[in-house]
């Protein structure tokens, strides 16, 4: 089944921004990727850098300035995709999503995102947000919680009026999934459905998909997995279960270079 869903995400010609949770296969490491897609020549105008500030920090940026418009809602384009917080030595909280919600998700648990959040507001596409996380309590070794991806889709309601609301958050209907990891399988789920004009935000329930090698083969399996006119860029992000220590693996199609 698995094999089954990578080669469908290969034959998936745009599924969007794209987060997969899981766990290696031996079991040692929680799994967090995050993948980039872009269709435009605006949208392809990204990549992905780890925050010389923060280990396992991961943010989105432009890499030519002068290609964004003057009203541009950078929100939607320059945001952190990854980032944690460890309390004491005691419990981590890992996070990825696809936006500006990572702040809060970080803070809160994924179900109260929808006090904050609603889809985002680029008609006529509405795209979801999406998000994942773990939480780790290194006091309790093998504990089956600290196994447990959580990960939240906020989604425009299909009963949403033809003009947008004042308050999107009453025109989006919100999933919370609480997802137990095995190893070499992640979870994943994705903003599209597929390509189309407008866009066709996702459906149905995230889905399994094979987590085998390590943090290198790991990423050149999900990038050879995904559209290559498409992609631009990835993101994985190995959590060690036992002392919350990271690794992290970035490739850029299109490099990090800056004006």
């Amino acid at each position: 089944m698995a094999a089954d869903n990578l080669a469908a995400l290969k034959a998936n010609p745009y599924p969007g921004r794209l987060i997969i949770a899981g766990m290696d296969e031996i079991g040692k490491n929680l799994v967090q990727v995050y993948a980039l897609m872009g269709r435009s020549p605006k949208s392809r105008n990204r990549f992905l850098v780890l925050d010389p500030k923060k280990p396992g920090k991961v943010k989105v940026e432009v890499a030519f300035p002068s290609l964004l418009g003057e009203n541009e809602d950078l929100s939607l384009i320059i945001y952190t995709a990854m980032d944690q917080e460890v309390e004491d030595n005691e419990y981590g909280r890992y996070v990825v999503t696809n936006g500006a919600h990572t702040d809060a998700a970080l803070e809160n648990h994924l179900i109260y995102l929808s006090g904050s959040y609603s889809y985002e507001p680029d008609k006529p596409n509405y795209t979801p947000r999406i998000a994942s996380d773990f939480n780790i309590d290194f006091s309790v070794e093998n504990s089956y919680y600290n196994r447990i991806a959580g990960m939240c889709l906020l989604k425009r309601s299909p009963f949403a009026g033809e003009k947008d609301s004042l308050d999107n958050r009453r025109e989006t209907d919100v999933y919370i999934y609480t997802l137990e990891t095995a190893p070499g399988f992640g979870y994943c789920i994705h903003t599209y459905t597929s390509d189309g004009n407008p866009l066709p935000s996702f459906k149905g329930d995230p889905y399994i998909v094979p987590l085998a090698g390590d943090i290198e083969q790991i990423a050149r399996m999900i990038w050879d997995n995904l559209n290559e006119e498409n992609l631009i860029s990835l993101a994985v992000k190995l959590i060690d279960i036992s002392t919350g220590e990271v690794q992290v693996k970035i490739i850029n199609k299109y490099g990090q270079v800056k004006e």
